[in-house]
């Protein structure tokens, strides 16, 4: 394996599931835009996805 495939190792579910989504919609999302929130995966050369492993975070700001 390469170190470039090393950091992407979970299928659609997997990374759906660790950013509190289905993995339908990660792929629609894929699928209609390129990417999910900025993310691109890797595509291996039997159409699968492969996504790096991040949790996307939501920046809060305190209220003043």
């Amino acid at each position: 394996m390469k170190t470039d495939e090393k950091e992407f190792s979970k299928d659609s579910e997997q990374f759906g599931a660790k950013n509190g989504v289905k993995g339908a919609t990660v792929r629609a999302s894929v699928y209609r835009t390129g990417s999910y929130f900025g993310i691109t995966p890797m595509k291996l050369a039997n159409g699968r996805l492969l996504w790096p492993d991040v949790q996307l975070g939501v920046e809060r700001t305190r209220a003043k």
